[in-house]
């Protein structure tokens, strides 16, 4: 389902809610879109036990799920990429693995299956995972073990987080990664490799992805923002949750 163009301003950020694939089940229930009152714009996912977007259950014999937007802007090498959000979970979380949000590399000609993003925000077995992948080589034709940057405590159910990343994708060792959570910056990598030696770069994705599960989960973010300007400001300054 296609939700419409991407617009790219002098800025360079992709307005957060237009120009994004929806990959879903497609139940009544499966996704939202709502503007507040005061302009708080929440996108609002949903999955529960079995449910399965179509093209996952004819490519994958695991069952897994997913329910999320698509960004259709490719982000490059060697530059800033800034995104920003509130995110929110309720109900059962798997103990499986759960992506929140994933930067995602597309396999191209004469590479192999299996090839996984250079930046993931997921949860599994209770814990918040960020976790980075780098491959320097011109094509990808084996499996990339991924690291763990940072990882705490899956925060709890039913309680506002306000997330900020700035991220440099370089597969050399000139990338970095920092993770602000409610205004505290909690992880800041210094140089590391980061990204693929890709012609196109990766792109973004956000909502519920996961193993097999028979939970029902629903995640709700609020304001998201994706670009290459700085959003520094939304650390100690968020946009304001829906009233």
């Amino acid at each position: 389902m296609l939700l419409g163009l991407v617009v790219l301003g002098a800025s360079g950020t992709a307005q957060a809610g237009t120009g994004w694939l929806l990959q879903s089940p497609n139940k009544p229930y499966s996704y939202s879109k709502t503007t507040a009152p005061n302009g708080a714009v929440t996108n609002r996912f949903e999955l529960r036990g079995g449910d399965q977007w179509a093209q996952d259950a004819s490519s994958y014999s695991d069952g897994r799920q997913r329910v999320v937007l698509r960004d259709q802007a490719m982000w490059p090498n060697n530059t800033d990429i800034w995104f920003s959000y509130s995110v929110r979970w309720s109900g059962a979380m798997s103990t499986n693995w759960t992506n929140l949000t994933e930067f995602h590399n597309d396999k191209e000609s004469g590479e192999a299956g299996g090839k996984t993003g250079p930046l993931v925000i997921m949860a599994e077995h209770g814990q918040l995972h960020l976790r980075t992948i780098a491959d320097a080589r011109a094509k990808t034709t084996s499996k990339v073990a991924p690291v763990d940057r940072y990882s705490m405590p899956m925060f709890p159910a039913n309680t506002w987080q306000n997330i900020v990343v700035r991220m440099k994708l370089n597969p050399s060792g000139n990338g970095s990664l920092t993770f602000w959570l409610n205004g505290v910056q909690k992880y800041s990598s210094g140089p590391i490799p980061i990204g693929y030696n890709d012609v196109e770069g990766p792109y973004m994705k956000y909502g519920i992805y996961r193993g097999a599960s028979a939970a029902d989960t629903t995640m709700q973010f609020v304001n998201v923002e994706v670009g290459r300007t700085s959003l520094l400001d939304r650390v100690a300054h968020p946009k304001p949750l829906p009233n």
